[in-house]
């Protein structure tokens, strides 16, 4: 009689304790945001981009953001700003830090900027040869 008991005790606590577990583990989630600077802008953009930056760090963001010149393909000229090995729950919590930032970039940056979009992007580690780790954070 004490064993079903026991079982409908520990059972739901180790999928509690086994969910907390995978919380911990590397997010899969990727966000990247694809810039055009504006025709004969570039100079004026890079300048605006990296006192944009500095906002970050001046605000103590602290999610790491990697920066890349985009120099073949057809997004040749374009930025791409990015962060990595999160959790969908992350987004969640970026409300108002999301706002600021907006705000600061639109003020500093926008009036060099052609274009922008972004896009959500899932690590599929049965499909890839690096572990989640080397993923930027």
């Amino acid at each position: 009689m004490r064993t079903p008991q026991l079982f409908s005790i520990l059972i739901p606590t180790l999928l509690l304790a086994w969910s907390l577990a995978a919380q911990e583990k590397p997010g899969t989630v990727s966000f990247a945001e694809y810039v055009k600077p504006r025709a004969g802008m570039r100079q004026q953009y890079e300048e605006a981009a990296k006192r944009h930056i500095q906002w970050h760090r001046q605000n103590k963001d602290t999610w790491p953001i990697s920066v890349f010149e985009i120099v073949t393909g057809e997004r040749t000229g374009q930025y791409a700003y990015g962060v990595g090995g999160r959790h969908w729950k992350d987004f969640d919590h970026r409300g108002k830090v999301e706002e600021a930032d907006m705000a600061d970039y639109y003020a500093t940056v926008g009036q060099y900027v052609e274009s922008m979009n972004a896009g959500y992007y899932l690590y599929q580690p049965d499909l890839s040869r690096s572990a989640p780790r080397d993923l930027p954070r």
